[in-house]
């Protein structure tokens, strides 16, 4: 896991950072937060949004695979 430093670098949170597959970049997608399907029982606990869990799959725009999941969030 990983934040985003006030100065623009990237600040691991673990000793080994964790990386995605990606098919569109070699080097994979930063893991910068890691959740299961109880992140809509966590949002639910931040904010009074309804919200919708949907899996997203665009092979034009290589968003295919695992880890597709888009959090929709409406107040």
């Amino acid at each position: 896991m990983a934040e985003l430093s006030s100065n623009g670098s990237i600040h691991h949170l673990t000793d080994a950072p964790e990386y995605h597959g990606n098919p569109i970049d070699e080097m994979g997608a930063l893991v910068t937060c890691d959740y299961g399907y109880d992140i809509s029982k966590e949002i639910a606990r931040w904010a009074p949004f309804d919200l919708r869990i949907i899996r997203f799959w665009d092979q034009t725009h290589g968003v295919i695979g695992e880890y597709t999941e888009v959090v929709v969030c409406k107040k």
